[in-house]
């Protein structure tokens, strides 16, 4: 494991209170930020989520904003299959529901206020669990946030972790580290107001677990066949891991 990257990240350790209330703030406009910080490129990172997605699964969408990815797994599982998506934000959730109003997709969708440590569901409940840039926001609780995808899920399932990463060539690393440090924060103050002054989403991807250790996680929270997917030279991972009992 990363021992200096691991411990120097605590410093970045949010409560489930401060956090709650910061993406509260952010929901009015926060698919607009994902889509401008990424370059318009979020969209094809969670259709490679949605690509582990098979007609029928029961899916979990683990911390699910506003629902992007919830919607697209929905269409993916087709009339027989069901996605919940869980978050312990009322106002993203309430900009999920309304966007699922105006969709035909009621039958197949659900959206649950919760935590991701505690979540409501019996054991074995889930065929796939997902999420999309959501660990770094659990991290004070992760280690109880894997061990509960993992109880949830049923033997043979799996879960697809998307999450931000850095570059592991070194003129690819100072390009995204300058990138995080000065396009990022504008980006911030044009979408979400002047007075935004929070470096946390930057500060967060800096100083995340590297895939290697988040992967060792998976394993010590009972996954086995762990891995990760390297998307666009390393900028963000799809972590895979299998429930097998």
């Amino acid at each position: 494991m990363d021992k200096s990257r691991a411990s120097f990240n605590s410093e970045f350790i949010k409560s489930p209170e401060y956090l709650k209330d910061f993406f509260s703030r952010l929901a009015p406009s926060y698919k607009k930020f994902n889509r401008i910080a990424s370059l318009f490129l979020d969209g094809y990172w969670r259709d490679r989520v949605v690509s582990f997605a098979r007609t029928g699964m029961s899916v979990l969408d683990l911390c699910t904003g506003t629902g992007d990815l919830a919607f697209k797994i929905a269409r993916k599982i087709g009339w027989g299959g069901k996605v919940v998506g869980i978050d312990f934000s009322p106002e993203m959730l309430t900009l999920a529901k309304e966007k699922k109003e105006k969709l035909s997709l009621d039958s197949r969708i659900d959206f649950r206020l919760s935590r991701a440590e505690d979540l409501p569901f019996e054991s074995e409940s889930f065929d796939l669990v997902v999420s999309a840039f959501a660990m770094r926001n659990v991290r004070a609780n992760l280690e109880k946030v894997l061990k509960e995808i993992f109880r949830v899920l049923k033997p043979g399932g799996q879960t697809a972790i998307l999450e931000f990463s850095r570059p592991k060539f070194l003129i690819l690393k100072l390009l995204h580290f300058l990138y995080l440090k000065t396009v990022i924060p504008l980006d911030e103050k044009i979408v979400f107001g002047s007075k935004w002054s929070s470096d946390y989403l930057t500060e967060s991807v800096l100083h995340f677990f590297s895939p290697k250790d988040f992967c060792h996680k998976l394993s010590q929270a009972g996954f086995s066949k762990v891995r990760y997917i390297p998307l666009n030279f390393g900028i963000v991972v799809i972590h895979r891991a299998r429930k097998c009992i």
